[in-house]
């Protein structure tokens, strides 16, 4: 009888430990080990969360990258990402944007940002306020371009792989948003 017992148990414990595997929770928010991008399947690079006066956490995020894809080519190469938010507050829309737009200033051209400026005023469009527990993902797919999810609902897709790059350069650009965000959304990918 206690060897069934124990036996059962450490089955119990394996199975567990495969599922937690299979998923990271960060603050609460829970993401998969691997998400699908197309015909892609791409792999957890790193967790984090984005605080606010060091002490409020406004929102968990995980990115996700083609197995072994170096740092160097997250942004600069043409291959599949998908970045994956979920908030803790409640934020307008217009903040989002403002905060976007502040980065992609610092961290652009003014040539760069004039040759995405009709694409990115789109994608800005979509932005919707949010509130505790909702969730944002984009995703990149080469020939297919930058699609915006909301709570698991596609809301659009924009063209080329430059937008691509500027929109997730807010939070992976090395003038991000938060370099120990950065740090850590890019923690298990290889550094060459």
């Amino acid at each position: 009888m206690i060897r069934r017992w124990l036996a059962a148990a450490v089955l119990t414990l394996a199975a567990t430990s495969s599922v937690a595997a299979q998923r990271v929770t960060v603050n609460g928010a829970g993401f998969p080990a691997s998400e699908r991008v197309g015909d892609h399947t791409l792999a957890l690079a790193g967790t984090g969360t984005a605080t606010y006066r060091i002490f409020i956490t406004v929102y968990a995020a995980a990115f996700y990258a083609p197995s072994g894809t170096p740092r160097s080519a997250v942004l600069d190469a043409d291959v599949p990402r998908r970045l994956v938010i979920q908030y803790f507050h409640d934020i307008r829309a217009d903040q989002i944007v403002e905060a976007s737009m502040k980065i992609l200033r610092r961290q652009l051209s003014d040539q760069q940002l004039q040759a995405i400026a009709d694409r990115l005023q789109r994608f800005m469009g979509w932005l919707t306020d949010v509130t505790d527990g909702d969730r944002y993902a984009i995703s990149y797919e080469p020939g297919t371009g930058t699609t915006l999810y909301f709570n698991g609902r596609r809301v659009g897709t924009i063209e080329g792989a430059d937008f691509a790059r500027a929109y997730f350069g807010i939070w992976l650009d090395d003038r991000p948003v938060s370099d120990d965000l950065r740090s850590d959304l890019l923690a298990d990918l290889t550094r060459h």
